[in-house]
């Protein structure tokens, strides 16, 4: 937790200090829309086009410090308008040329694999988003390989029975070999009760989060009982409402971070 926390607080100082610079880029030569950046942004999007692909899974880009909601989606925040800035922007930082004619393509190639590749690719992406990315793009080479026969097939049916087939499911065999592995972790669930103080926050009396069934109310309700509101997946108010209450939360942090320090970091 307190790595996390430093993590932020560097996240946010480096920030602030873009923010700054940016600032003082707008009153001197550099401004951001002038025609010397765009040309030197458009030919970071040159070379990023053939530049090396991210790592499989990643979805944070650590120059941009950006999250994306889905990691099939770095490929193409790579190769946009803000990555380039900003990669514009850690060129201008170290002292780089930018004014003038924009950069040849060599040198905006060395120039975007130095201050983007290498460093995206040092990045080690979360398990659960690098077996997302595995299972997408099973899912779509099923597809791919499904579409002709489903569109022969669609020629000779009635017009009503067009649809595609669904796809065969994907050959988890590809997943690397950490991710299909089990394990057990097994703790005093007494003396670690996060589900206990789970049920007590969920159960407190809050709109549009959920609730536990009526009947469930009179005796001890079971996590599972929980009823979550439909806006809880559809609406990023309530989602941001959930999260203050779980920070707000105490005995709940507390028995996590119990949990945290006592049981799975040892």
């Amino acid at each position: 937790i307190e790595h996390l926390g430093r993590e932020v607080e560097l996240e946010r100082r480096e920030e602030q200090r873009e923010g700054a610079e940016s600032g003082r880029e707008r009153e001197g030569r550099g401004v951001r829309g002038a025609p010397a950046d765009k040309e030197w942004v458009r030919s970071f999007r040159r070379a990023a086009a053939a530049a090396a692909l991210p790592p499989l899974g990643l979805r944070r880009c650590c120059l941009c410090h950006e999250t994306l909601s889905s990691p099939l989606r770095m490929a193409e925040h790579l190769r946009g308008a803000r990555h380039c800035e900003a990669v514009l922007r850690r060129h201008r930082r170290r002292g780089g040329r930018c004014d003038g004619p924009q950069p040849g393509e060599a040198e905006a190639a060395m120039l975007f694999d130095e201050l983007s590749t290498q460093r995206i690719v040092r990045v080690r992406p979360e398990p659960p988003d690098v077996a997302l990315a595995l299972v997408q793009r099973e899912l779509s080479r099923a597809n791919a390989a499904a579409a002709p026969e489903a569109a022969a097939a669609a020629s000779t049916a009635a017009p009503l029975s067009s649809a595609l087939p669904a796809p065969a499911l994907p050959d988890c065999s590809a997943l690397p070999a950490c991710l299909k592995t089990e394990a057990s972790l097994r703790f005093d669930t007494r003396a670690h009760d996060l589900r206990g103080a789970a049920v007590r926050l969920l159960a407190k009396p809050r709109r549009g989060i959920g609730s536990f069934p009526a009947a469930s109310r009179s005796g001890a309700p079971e996590l599972e009982d929980f009823a979550p509101h439909g806006d809880v997946f559809r609406r990023f108010k309530v989602q941001q409402a959930l999260y203050r209450e779980v920070g707000k939360d105490a005995p709940f942090l507390a028995a996590y971070e119990r949990l945290l320090r006592d049981v799975i970091l040892p």
